[in-house]
């Protein structure tokens, strides 16, 4: 892991966690499942950085992410159910 590569994903942290978890939060009403959405967007943004890389629209692409991992979520927590 580079430090500058870490640094901007903190930053990135810091930014949008509050608003994803919300997000997250207001489709699953969970806390544990609402943090584990949060934690997977991050993890793909890890290893697929490309997909914010243009600034003027990164709140609009870290929330549908945020979706479609709450998307998953449901459908696997509904499985187990």
């Amino acid at each position: 892991m580079t430090e500058a590569r870490h640094h901007r994903l903190e930053q990135l942290y810091d930014q949008y966690a509050l608003l994803l978890w919300k997000t997250a939060y207001g489709v699953l009403q969970d806390k544990q499942l609402s943090e584990q959405a949060v934690q997977l967007v991050f993890q793909e943004i890890w290893t697929n950085p490309h997909l914010i890389l243009i600034e003027k629209r990164r709140s609009i692409v870290l929330v549908n992410m945020c979706l479609e991992k709450v998307n998953h979520l449901q459908t696997d927590y509904q499985k187990q159910a």
